[in-house]
């Protein structure tokens, strides 16, 4: 995984590994992507989440991770163990039936980062909430949600490049280029959250 700023056309810099201050700033829909998987072609719903960091670059522009997973909410997905995580607690019954990805915009987490086993990279590897006392970063890129269900070009512009092509190789973008062509909603679009009484102390 590769770390820059919103400009992605510099050779990249790698965070330092270790606990961030760190606030999501873009839930991306990918689409249905191919991946090899024990030499099997596999294909999944993927969605990517962007944080923005408290560690700046040589440029001074403040460093981005980012994590691609499964848009899946089931008990043993990924997806779910990390946000759980993320919130210190289960997700009950009535509130993983009513969550939305797009919800979690401008939430702050406590980021862990790790190197690659190549050593090249420094990757994503889980998120928990702020420590009591820790300020809140206020994000200086762009903070958006990208659903292709109801595609906006104006976000899609804003997205990286290279993130972009990922979307075009998607059957659901193909529909959006070439309609009528159907396809299947992202798994996590028809959601919307309504926090509990007692959730403040929960980033979302």
């Amino acid at each position: 995984m590769q770390f820059t700023s919103s400009n992605d056309t510099k050779e990249f810099e790698n965070p330092s590994v270790g606990s961030h201050n760190a606030t999501l700033i873009q839930v991306i829909d990918l689409g249905t992507q191919v991946q090899m998987w024990e030499g099997e072609e596999k294909r999944a719903n993927k969605v990517l989440l962007v944080w923005e960091l408290d560690e700046k670059m040589k440029d001074g522009k403040p460093f981005v991770a980012h994590r691609e997973f499964t848009t899946s909410l089931h008990e043993k997905a990924s997806l779910r163990t990390f946000l759980e995580g993320w919130r210190g607690r289960k997700f009950t019954s009535d509130e993983i039936r009513v969550f939305t990805l797009e919800k979690m915009l401008n939430a702050s987490a406590l980021l862990s980062l790790v190197m690659s086993k190549n050593g090249k990279y420094v990757n994503v590897s889980s998120a928990s909430k702020l420590m009591a006392g820790m300020p809140k970063i206020v994000p200086v890129n762009p903070v958006f949600y990208f659903d292709m269900e109801n595609y906006d070009a104006e976000v899609f512009n804003k997205i990286w490049p290279w993130v972009q092509k990922k979307i075009q190789a998607s059957p659901q973008y193909g529909a959006i280029v070439n309609p009528p062509a159907p396809q299947a909603n992202s798994s996590y679009s028809n959601y919307s959250y309504a926090p509990g009484e007692d959730d403040s102390s929960i980033p979302f």
